[in-house]
């Protein structure tokens, strides 16, 4: 056996060192050396390339490991420290052994080199280091425990962190207790005894303390950790952060405030690693708080000294807590993006743009240009999909659309390199891919399969919220997984008490967004929750549960997760029951009347309560949405619409606002609320606002609405009549521009407007007095007969002719004939028996096509029979019956009636129909007295022809009120005594003849419905009508459109010609194409 004396050792050390490296390892080699005299060698021998590929190392390990047992514990780690140094790695069996010597010495031999050992082996990257570590584990229990038996008969036991270390622990320096913590750490060897022994050592450690202020007289106690220098202080919390372990409350004050000194200290390193390690502790006690943020702002102007390895995992770490969002480190960052960008790894690279989305800091277009040309390097094959997801996830967030060929790089890396991979990441990683795809508008169908199918093999394992953004993605990108979408509604059913109310909401909106009903083709009506619910109606419950308070605990249900489940619930057909809808409106209008009071004190609404929610941007479109949903089931609350009349949320964002408002408006008017006219007129000013982002659809919808409401004609503002009228006129091609309007604000398909839509629309602007251009009715026209026979029903066929007829519009002869040809087949089929034409369609189909002039049309006849047919012979509503009587007298004065449309006419009007006009003070005929049930006009008509009479009384002629056969008020104009005289002389021996009449006034303002908003000069409706009836009868008509000085101008020049100057009812020409002209 070798001899160990110290000074044979010291001997054989200087032969040793006296030979050179080829020399020490022949002898190693030929074993020639003892096990001792081996690691003396390795002491003397100097590192480099060649030396770790010399052949007679394997013979010097082997020497070393078969003689392993006669080397001392210093010999050992000797032996691990000289191989660092060198930088050779022993083999693993000498690893072992020396492992397994040091454990079976541990109690007898000095802690320190034991740790120093467990360091080596941790640096050596040696797995076995673990056993080490359990030893060290077991001896520092026995010490423990043995402390706490003797403190047991004695005072009350202290914090496990004020004890006493252990004697094993308390005889080490604070460089080897940092050592033996970051080897727990790297090899996550969690031992609670162990790490609190430790963290107790350090605290107690008078090498890592310091003095305080006044501690030489003993008036302070000296400061824990203070003699830490800063890479020690470094290694502390890194290793804290490997094991995840947070110790004590005061050890970690103690350690964050003597950090927070010493930061200036830090290495670029002991930043990045401290920062790391700060966010793996749990939640953030205030002192690490601030030493989060203090290292945040300390590295930002050091952040081009960072590796590229040490910035990512800073900005990881700082971005994760918002009080590391410091705004100087990530504007650096985002400098350093932009300037490192093509040195960066594919993991650096997607680490350090997620730390800046997540931060929520938008780096400069150039150096995101930089770092997707970085991607687009390193793709296909150099980018694991776990990153890809990251890095196309920040892209999207960042709103920045990426060169197309990245995307398609990315798609064929997936589909390709990658596609196994897929598999085996994480299934919050796909879900990241697929949203981030759908947020950049990248489509591929064969890449959505590829993605549907590995996400259905791993939808047990994804979290809820993880599941929700698939399916949304899919619905945003409008592509259906059919196998997808049963696997998420079976998960749904069974699990629907974990998902998160939003994720519940989000999932269901996908379902209605792609149409299908999580039901769909299965038995029994579909899936079932574990007891036995049909689904659609556990997620009923579910959120009423959640909306009411008390019930059924865990997180509420926001207005935007309840608004887009009534909405899936109207797009399925599914009725929620009136529990839930009556629960929705109560919900949204405590919530309104919440905000209304706190405004009213002044007070700002809460940061998570209803009322900030509905302050947001969103609120006007969730709750557009509810009220859409309650439209769709025939829920008419009056208590929610009035509520909403009352305090209407705000618009939000313009690309939201139009739609919204279109929605609410269309809503209210559908239902026929009694607050849709307050809550209209409540929406007008927001929807001049926002009437530049209407789309065809919207705009023709909100039309609708105001005309559906009445009493709006004349209050709605003309500027949102004229962008309404522009926008349809662009999309139907009457517009130079009107492909490229449509592309850039997102207008319709190449097919044009919605025919249907161009009926209400068509049928709302002459409710509401607006005269649209004859252009504008013509394509409307013609788009409406194009696409018959098609989805127009009969009764908005009707609405189109009336709202043409109203503003005296005549449509090309080809496509009225086509439409009238299209309702009457409607109307006389054998299923067209059973068309519904309700009362106030017929009245208006009737009326318009007297208006047109379509006498001799089957159609009218046609229509003639069916209104005689009405009930009671005519329909109850003043307006319709006037409608009647003025396309009866206007057929009987202009046409002979035939015979069906006699008979109807005897039915509608008992009165003769060619009867003369009567003074307005004289007897009508029974048929014309009365108040509305006669069908009589407004008072204000009367009033306003009493206006006129008036002011042409005071001009000095000669002017009577007078009514005509159907109850309309007109001024009747005589000639002046100097004109043809029309009475007899009194020779002739006749009865003396009234005086002619010179004119007939017709009261037309835009008050009283008869001109138009836009054209006040323009008569509409039932001036219309008159002014046709007198010019059939040879009168000459002066409408009162102009002001009473021109009404009196024109009355005192026809008054004073002769009868001769008129030319009479065939001289009256049109003015423009289908506009008839006062003569």
């Amino acid at each position: 056996m070798p001899q160990r004396s110290s000074l044979q050792d010291g001997g054989t050390r200087a032969e040793l060192q006296s030979l050179t490296h080829e020399q020490l390892l022949q002898r190693a080699g030929s074993g020639q050396l003892s096990a001792q005299q081996a690691v003396a060698a390795l002491t003397a021998l100097q590192g480099d390339a060649a030396l770790r590929r010399h052949p007679a190392l394997p013979a010097l390990f082997d020497l070393l490991q078969r003689d392993c047992t006669e080397l001392q514990i210093r010999d050992l780690v000797q032996l691990l420290r000289q191989s660092l140094r060198l930088g050779l790695r022993p083999p693993p069996s000498l690893l072992a052994t020396a492992t397994q010597q040091l454990c079976h010495r541990l109690p007898a031999e000095a802690p320190s080199e034991t740790c120093y050992a467990a360091w080596a082996l941790t640096k050596l990257r040696f797995d076995g280091v673990t056993s080490l570590l359990e030893a060290i584990d077991a001896q520092v229990q026995q010490q423990q425990q043995q402390q706490q038996q003797a403190a047991a008969g004695g005072e009350e036991q202290r914090h496990a962190a004020l004890q006493p270390a252990p004697p094993w622990l308390a005889r080490l320096s604070p460089t080897l207790l940092l050592h033996l913590l970051w080897a727990c750490g790297k090899a996550s060897f969690r031992s609670p005894p162990l790490l609190q022994g430790i963290t107790a050592s350090l605290a107690a450690s008078r090498a890592a303390s310091q003095p305080g202020a006044g501690a030489g007289d003993g008036t302070c106690p000296p400061r824990p950790l203070a003699g830490l220098s800063a890479q020690q202080l470094s290694i502390l919390f890194y290793s804290l952060g490997l094991l995840q372990w947070s110790p004590s409350q005061q050890f970690l004050q103690h350690a964050s405030e003597e950090a927070r000194r010493q930061l200036p200290f830090f290495s670029c390193q002991g930043l990045s690693n401290t920062a790391w390690a700060l966010t793996k502790l749990g939640p953030l006690q205030p002192s690490v708080a601030a030493l989060l943020g203090a290292a945040a702002d300390a590295a930002a102007p050091r952040l081009a000294d960072f590796s590229n390895q040490e910035l990512s995992m800073l900005l990881m770490a700082a971005s994760s807590q918002p009080v590391g969002r410091s705004r100087a480190l990530m504007e650096a960052a985002g400098q350093q993006l932009e300037a490192r960008a093509a040195t960066l790894s594919e993991w650096d690279l997607a680490t350090i743009l997620s730390a800046l989305a997540t931060a929520g800091h938008r780096p400069d277009d150039a150096a995101l240009l930089a770092a997707a040309a970085a991607a687009e390097r390193l793709l296909p094959a150099s980018m694991p999909p776990s990153s890809l997801a990251w890095l196309l996830w920040s892209f999207a967030h960042f709103r920045h659309q990426p060169p197309r060929s990245l995307l398609r790089k990315a798609e064929r890396a997936l589909r390709g390199p990658q596609l196994l991979a897929l598999y085996a990441a994480e299934p919050a990683h796909l879900a990241r891919l697929c949203w981030a795809l759908a947020e950049l508008g990248y489509y591929s169908g064969a890449l959505l399969a590829d993605l549907a199918g590995v996400l259905r093999s791993v939808w047990d394992r994804l979290p809820p919220q993880s599941a929700a953004m698939v399916l949304h993605s899919y619905a945003h990108q409008q592509f259906t997984p059919h196998e997808l979408l049963d696997a998420a509604a079976e998960h749904l059913a069974a699990h629907l008490g974990d998902y998160e109310p939003q994720s519940v909401a989000m999932a269901m909106w996908s379902f209605g967004k792609l149409g299908v009903h999580p039901g769909r083709g299965l038995p029994a009506g579909g899936l079932c929750t574990p007891d036995g619910t049909p689904l659609m109606t556990a997620v009923a419950d579910y959120a009423l549960r959640r909306l009411q308070p008390g019930e059924g605990g865990g997180e509420p249900l926001t207005l935007q997760g309840l608004a887009m489940l009534l909405w899936t619930f109207a797009t399925l057909e599914h009725p929620p029951g009136q529990p839930l809808l009556e629960a929705a409106s109560s919900h949204i209008v405590s919530a309104l009347e919440q905000q209304q009071a706190q405004e009213q004190h002044g007070m700002q609404s809460a940061a998570d309560g209803q009322g900030a929610a509905l302050g947001s941007g969103a609120c006007l479109r969730s709750v557009s949405q509810v009220a859409w949903a309650f439209a769709k089931f025939g829920h008419a609350d009056e208590a929610l619409f009035a509520a909403l009349a009352r305090r209407l949320p705000p618009a939000g964002s313009a690309e939201d606002a139009p739609q919204s408002l279109t929605l609410l408006a269309y809503s209210a008017a559908k239902l026929r609320v009694q607050a849709a006219p307050e809550l209209l007129r409540a929406l007008l000013p927001a929807a001049e606002r926002h009437v530049g982002g209407l789309s065809s659809d919207e705009a023709c919808q909100l039309l609708w609405a105001l005309g559906q409401v009445g009493g709006l004609a004349g209050e709605v503002p003309q500027p949102l009549l004229d962008a309404s009228v522009a926008r349809l006129a662009a999309d139907l091609g009457l517009g130079s521009s009107s492909a490229s309007a449509r592309a850039s604000r997102g207008g319709l398909s190449s097919g044009g407007p919605d025919p249907r839509l161009l009926c209400m629309a068509v049928h709302a602007l002459a409710a509401l007095q607006y005269r649209s251009p004859p252009a504008l009715l013509d394509a409307c026209v013609r788009a409406v007969a194009a696409s018959l026979p098609g989805s127009v029903s009969v009764s908005l066929a009707a609405q189109l002719l009336w709202g043409c007829a109203h503003v005296g519009h005549v449509p090309e002869p080809a496509q009225l004939e086509a439409i009238s040809d299209y309702v009457y087949h409607q109307l006389s089929h054998a299923r067209g028996n059973k068309t519904v034409l309700t009362s106030s369609n017929l009245v208006q189909l009737l009326w318009a096509l007297a208006v047109l002039q379509q006498y001799m049309a089957q159609l009218y006849r046609l229509a003639s029979f069916r209104a005689a047919r009405l009930p009671e012979g005519v329909p109850e509503q003043p307006r319709l019956r006037r409608m009647l009587r003025e396309a009866t007298v206007l057929h009987s004065v202009e046409h002979r009636l035939d015979p069906v449309a006699a008979q109807a006419a005897s039915a509608l009007l008992p009165a003769p129909l060619p009867a003369p006009l009567h003074h307005a003070g004289a007897a009508a005929p029974a048929a014309q007295q009365g108040g509305g049930s006669g069908g009589q006009p407004p008072e204000e008509r009367r009033a306003e022809a009493e206006a006129a009479c008036e002011a042409l009384r005071r001009a000095g002629l000669s002017a009577s009120l007078k009514r005509l056969s159907y109850g309309d008020f007109i001024v009747a104009v005589e000639r002046s005594s100097g004109s043809s005289s029309g009475s007899s002389s009194p020779s002739s021996g006749r009865r003396p003849r009234a005086p002619p009449l010179a004119a007939a006034v017709i009261p037309a303002s835009v008050a009283t419905g008869r001109a138009a908003v836009n054209d006040p000069t323009r008569l509409i409706g039932s001036a219309l009508v008159a002014q046709r009836v007198l010019l059939a009868r040879g009168l000459q008509v002066v409408p009162a459109t102009g002001g009473e000085q021109t009404l009196v101008e024109q009355c005192m020049r026809l008054a004073q010609l002769g009868t001769g100057d008129f030319k009479g009812p065939r001289a009256a020409k049109e003015d423009g194409p289908g506009h008839w002209a006062a003569v």
